[in-house]
């Protein structure tokens, strides 16, 4: 019997179902989920994060995987980064700025020194 199971998304995107759209044609993508009119894909937009519309896909997992869920995310997680990558959408890595108001900071190199050119 299948088991249900889910996997966590944000992504930034032009148009806010795009990523659910990538979700679904990557979950019918991997082997091990049961997708089909009696255990249906879902997408669902769960929140709204710093960065990013965070999204949830929910999916079947068939017996064959229940035993081994670490296997069966792995598979999906590099379908949807494909299918992402395909789509020009997003992932959101947030980004830090280093703000120095006073004194010195020392910069140092930590490796060799490029070679001289001849």
């Amino acid at each position: 019997m299948p088991k249900g199971d889910s996997a966590s998304l944000g992504a930034l995107a032009a148009r806010p179902n795009r990523p659910g759209e990538a979700g679904l044609a990557a979950a019918n993508t991997v082997k091990g989920l049961v997708i089909d009119d009696a255990h249906p894909a879902d997408v669902r937009l769960v929140n709204f994060g710093d960065n990013s519309l965070d999204f949830e896909l929910v999916a079947w997992v068939g017996a064959d995987g229940v035993g081994r869920p670490g296997g069966i995310q792995s598979r999906f997680l590099w379908a949807l980064e494909t299918e992402l990558t395909q789509r020009g959408i997003e992932i959101p890595f947030p980004k830090r700025d280093l703000h120095i108001r006073s004194g010195k900071l020392p910069v140092e190199m930590a490796g060799p020194a490029p070679a001289a050119p001849s």
